[in-house]
């Protein structure tokens, strides 16, 4: 899939009527919504990958997970708020509107490992408080 074209009628072909997509997906992607569950579980099985929980990079870090080097991207549709620019002027009118669009910015949990801490930390960690 690239970023601009997404098979939208096999995405929903096979959705409806290949058994246990719809629930394996719901209860992997259980925040997203219907397109982007559909959309991530279509790209994970499309490279032979396990369904797992996805993130985005910032929000694996703060999970204490680090994105593997190389990982590739899932994309997902998401909201974009553009502003208007006036095109004789070219400043901005005020005017504002919604587009979604497809971003690579998720990680499934199989393209993260976890992050140790350093040996002090975690000795002084279970060390403060016994």
């Amino acid at each position: 899939m690239s970023i601009n074209t997404v098979n939208w009628s096999g995405l929903l072909s096979d959705a409806v009527n290949e058994p246990g997509i719809i629930s394996s997906a719901y209860s992997t992607f259980y925040n997203y919504s219907i397109l982007n569950q559909m959309l991530a579980y279509s790209q994970l099985k499309g490279r032979g990958e396990q369904l797992s929980p996805i993130a985005t990079y910032k929000r694996w870090q703060a999970l204490g997970r680090q994105v593997k080097k190389g990982a590739k991207a899932i994309q997902l549709c998401m909201p974009v708020t553009i502003s208007k620019t006036d095109k004789q002027t070219g400043e901005k009118t005020g005017e504002k509107f919604q587009e979604f669009v497809l971003k690579n910015n998720w990680y499934a949990l199989s393209h993260t490992h976890t992050v140790p801490l350093p040996p002090h930390r975690s000795f002084v960690a279970l060390t403060k408080y016994a």
